[in-house]
């Protein structure tokens, strides 16, 4: 989506925009409220898969260690992980990376730990790379995993937004319009011309770029509405945007 960064009407240093976040509902799980967090799990899961999967885990293992990861999260009595949660701890993003990352190292620790003895270890573990090193480093993740769970997470933010925008237009009874008009909305080169949407529509080209101007104003308002969820104060909002602007530009390697 270009433009994200453009003024839309939103003011993130109002006061109350960042009273309700993500961290209010991490923080409600720490006294035992797991509905909303497991709701917002749901939300994120995507970037954790890409993670994994990015540190060299096979599909089958890493949704092993996702689904595991949530239950850890969602469990009542096994929250070590909250003790210590404050809102003051940053951004939700780099809180939710770090807590998978201490639990994929902590279960690869207890694993290997389990497989000692027999002087063996689980194939997943001993699994290297052409370099022949092993994938597994239960110290720390890699530089490239950590930067395609950003990507993911930007993403997700996208697609997320992209669909509340699709069920706004519904709600309104625009689907048709909302699909008509979804591929000129993110400047897809496929998108048919606004005078054959509006021929399509029955309506005047003007209309129908009028449409696309709002539709795409409303969805950077989304975003930075997803994004203000996931961080605490107008200066974090500047360094967050900023910083998933970057990564949506950067050429996929």
């Amino acid at each position: 989506m270009d433009n994200l960064d453009e003024a839309d009407g939103e003011h993130p240093e109002r006061s109350g925009l960042f009273t309700q976040t993500h961290w209010s509902v991490v923080l409600r799980a720490k006294e035992g409220s797991f509905t909303a967090l497991d709701t917002l799990f749901a939300k994120y899961r995507k970037p954790l898969l890409v993670h994994v999967l990015s540190r060299g885990f096979a599909p089958d293992r890493a949704e092993d260690l996702v689904q595991g990861f949530a239950a850890h999260l969602l469990s009542p009595d096994k929250k070590p992980f909250l003790d210590n949660v404050s809102q003051q701890k940053g951004k939700f993003r780099t809180f939710l990376f770090s807590s998978f990352d201490y639990f994929i190292n902590d279960e690869i620790a207890k694993e290997k730990a389990l497989k000692r003895g027999a002087g063996n270890y689980p194939e997943s573990l001993n699994a290297t790379g052409p370099d022949g090193q092993i994938l597994h480093d239960p110290k720390a993740s890699t530089p490239t995993a950590d930067v395609e769970y950003d990507r993911a997470w930007v993403q997700t933010i996208v697609d997320n937004s992209v669909r509340l925008l699709e069920h706004e237009f519904a709600a309104r009874g625009k689907a048709d319009l909302y699909h008509a008009i979804e591929p000129a909305i993110h400047d897809d080169a496929t998108s048919s011309s606004y005078r054959d949407i509006a021929s399509r529509m029955d309506m005047t080209e003007g209309a129908v770029k009028a449409q696309v101007h709002l539709a795409r104003k409303r969805l950077r308002t989304i975003i930075h509405q997803e994004i203000m969820q996931t961080v605490n104060d107008k200066e974090q909002f500047d360094d967050e945007l900023t910083y998933l602007i970057g990564l949506l530009n950067q050429p996929q390697t």
